[in-house]
Formats: structure tokens, C-alpha cells, sequence
């Protein structure tokens, strides 16, 4: 839950940074901001849609009427931001003077300001679907994206969008972003042990127990650290838990184990009862796939924080 709050905070922060620069644009000459933000809102529909739109002149053919095509889905979208119901009769009357219908049968209007309650559309074009539910916003990404059941992957995949192409909405928070990359760093750096990742027959139960407690608790003394990024800290914690898990059952079925590792006191092969070297071993090594795939994740969460700081 806590990760989904903070891709909607990100998100919402974004679209708000560049709306509040979109929304004075007839008045302020921010054309050129209305044009870059059409291939900002093509990756974003992409995204939360999973659509194939590109950018109408950037294609093969100069499509006229339309900014954005998906010629898979047979999809266009008009991106405006102008007020009223001018622009969208002015689309849709065009869609129909150029025969776009071959092209696409469903239109959507993207409005970069919020849009009116209700519009009086009085053209058509035949062959292509449209109504006033069709005008899009940037309230209805939030909505879209915060919906119950909404694909956890598919929010990350918008919150990428918004927070890789609005560097400047998130420029404040440069320093935070530099705290969460070094504290995944350091993590990381504790957690890089030949213990989770060796081969076994360069490992025995000794120094198995001895990796695994010494990396227990580095990572517990970085507690306050891993706290300042959200997958660090899930991530983390859950690795702890692994650890802190493997530990009170060598305790319980390996006492002898467990004594010689809190006295370091190494113990040879003769020392471990029968079967007990091998059984000890495969109760450790069992816990490498959960920590592997942890750090996989906060991995991911470091290239991401460096993609965003450049």
C-alpha cells in the first residue's frame, strides 16, 4: 500500500507541475510547451492504456486533424488546450472532410486543461466513434490510475513517464533522490556476500551462519537509513525478516551451530553430528531465491533514482 501512495504522490505532483505551466498558454505564447506536451501524453496514454499511439507528423503519413495515432488499435486523439467546444467540432468535422475512418474508429479529445462538465458537439464523422466522455484529462489519468484494482505495473509504468519526462517538477527533491540512490548503494553493498550467492561446495554451515548474522546486522544498523526510500525499505525489511527467520532455525535445530558462531569458535567437519553439516547447509541455502529477488527489486529502484538524476 505504501508504494502505491507514493507513485500517486509522484504522479499527481507531475501532471499539477505541468498543467499549472499549460494552463496560461493562449495568454503566455506556451505554444511551444502545448506541442511538447502531445508526445508527453502519448506515452502517457501508452501506458495507462496500453495502446500504440505516436505522434501524428512523426509517422509514416502527415495525419492531418489528429496529433496522435495508434494505427493498431485504430485509435486518434486530438491534443488541445483550448477552452470550449471550437476545437473538437473543428476535429471531428476534419476527421470526416479527409476520410480518416480508414485510419481510425474511435477518437478521443486530451485536454491539457481541465475539462468542462459537458460539451454541445454538433459534428460527426462518419465511421468514427466519439462522445463527450471521450474528452480526456489529466484528472482522468489520476482516476484511471488510482482505481481499485488498478495493475500495480501498470502505475509504475505511468509514474516512469511522468517522473523521466518532468525532471523539473521533481528538481526540488534533488537531494532527497541522492539520499535514497546512496542508501540503495550501501544496502546493496552490504548484501553483495558470497554467502547468497556462492556455489555450496565453497561453502560450510560455520561460515554460512557467520555471513548470514553479520549481514542481519549491518543491515539493522543502517536502519534509519533504508527508511528514506520506500523500496529499500520494503525490500529490506523483508530480507531482514529472512535472515532474523534462518537464524532461530539453526538456533532450535543446530544449537551446536548456532553456540559456536555467537563464540567464534570454527568448527570442523568431525564436529557436526551425522547429517547434520548437510542438513544445516540446505536450510540456508533455501533462503537465497526470497533474497535474491529482493534485491533484484531494489536493483531496479537504483537505476531508476539514477535514470531521474541524470
Amino acid at each position: 500500500m505504501l508504494l502505491k501512495q507514493n507513485l500517486m504522490q509522484d504522479i499527481r505532483h507531475g501532471l499539477a507541475y505541468l498543467q499549472s505551466g499549460i494552463r496560461p498558454g493562449p495568454k503566455c505564447n506556451l505554444n511551444d510547451l502545448n506541442v511538447m506536451a502531445e508526445d508527453f501524453v502519448c506515452l502517457l496514454l501508452n501506458a495507462l492504456n496500453g495502446w500504440a499511439l505516436v505522434n501524428a507528423n512523426t509517422g509514416r503519413s502527415n495525419y492531418p486533424c489528429i496529433d496522435l495515432i495508434d494505427e493498431v488499435n485504430k485509435i486518434g486523439v486530438q491534443v488541445t488546450s483550448e477552452k470550449g467546444v471550437k476545437k473538437i467540432n473543428e476535429t471531428i468535422a476534419c476527421i470526416g472532410k479527409h476520410g480518416l475512418s480508414e485510419h481510425i474508429n474511435k477518437l478521443y479529445v486530451f485536454s491539457l486543461i481541465p475539462r468542462q462538465g459537458t460539451y454541445k458537439v454538433s459534428e460527426t464523422a462518419a465511421g468514427v466513434g466519439f462522445s463527450i466522455e471521450d474528452v480526456l484529462d489529466f484528472d482522468y489519468v489520476i482516476k484511471a490510475v488510482n482505481a481499485a484494482g488498478i495493475d500495480l505495473a501498470v502505475m509504475k509504468k505511468v509514474h516512469t513517464v511522468v517522473v523521466d519526462h518532468l525532471p523539473n517538477a521533481f528538481e526540488i527533491s534533488r537531494s532527497k533522490l541522492e539520499r535514497m540512490r546512496d542508501s540503495l548503494s550501501d544496502n546493496l553493498i552490504v548484501l553483495d556476500r558470497q554467502v547468497l550467492h556462492a556455489p555450496d561446495r565453497y561453502e560450510d554451515p560455520y561460515r554460512m551462519l557467520f555471513a548470514i548474522r553479520e549481514i542481519r546486522i549491518e543491515l539493522q544498523k543502517k536502519g534509519a537509513a533504508f527508511r528514506v526510500n520506500h523500496v529499500t525499505k520494503q525490500e529490506v525489511t523483508k530480507i531482514r525478516k529472512v535472515l532474523e527467520n534462518c537464524e532461530r532455525s539453526i538456533q532450535d535445530k543446530f544449537p551446536f551451530l548456532f553456540s559456536a558462531v555467537l563464540e567464534a569458535n570454527p568448527l570442523q567437519w568431525s564436529d557436526y553430528p551425522d547429517g547434520s553439516y548437510g542438513e544445516s547447509m540446505a536450510e540456508m541455502m533455501s533462503i537465497r531465491s526470497d533474497i535474491v529477488g529482493s534485491i533484484s527489486a531494489m536493483t531496479d529502484e537504483l537505476e531508476r533514482l539514477n535514470r531521474q538524476l541524470g
